[in-house]
């Protein structure tokens, strides 16, 4: 599985849950200032760290909850408990992926003096590292051409089209292959 597979795979259940009403990813920061519509309880993930060993690739992740604070402040610990229960799922969630780390630990923060997010904020956060096979075999560029094969190829044809046409231009050309492959036609 690679990063982006992994970031779907805990996005989609992130958003199956009860409290959830929005998920992102990426840095937290960005994301919960850049949208003024953004909908709380919102989840957002990073994975800024990827350390590969063996066969076997740690993801360092970054899992985030938070909700707008009433006028009084008064939903403060109700909100801390989501965010405790949605961590909490979702850390389960990943360990059915892979292998979470032990020792991980839920942090709670509260937001109100403008300094970290735009609105009001309460909730939790969290980083592990999750442990998963690395992806081998799997080739990133779709329609994989060899440029310089191509290129060839292209030599070869207009050799052949200017040999009846252009001799010295043909000629030139096959200097250029021969340069470019060691091959002589």
């Amino acid at each position: 599985m690679n990063l982006k597979q992994l970031l779907h795979k805990i996005e989609v259940f992130a958003k199956k849950q009860k409290f959830v009403n929005s998920v992102s990813i990426g840095d937290v920061n960005v994301n919960w200032n850049g949208d003024p519509n953004k909908k709380y309880g919102a989840v957002n993930i990073d994975i800024p760290q990827i350390i590969v060993n063996d066969n076997m690739q740690q993801m360092q992740v970054y899992l985030y909850y938070a909700d707008r604070l009433t006028h009084d402040h008064s939903n403060e610990y109700d909100v801390k408990t989501t965010a405790e229960l949605v961590l909490n799922n979702i850390i389960n969630y990943c360990a059915e992926i892979g292998d979470v780390n032990e020792g991980w630990t839920i942090s709670f923060f509260t937001a109100t003096d403008g300094r970290y997010f735009a609105d009001e904020l309460t909730g939790g956060y969290v980083s592990f590292y999750l442990e998963i096979e690395k992806p081998f075999g799997e080739c990133l560029i779709d329609d994989y051409k060899d440029e310089d094969e191509s290129l060839i190829e292209l030599l070869k044809e207009a050799i052949r089209q200017y040999e009846e046409e252009n001799a010295e231009l043909a000629l030139l050309l096959k200097e250029i292959l021969y340069k470019l492959s060691g091959e002589i036609i």
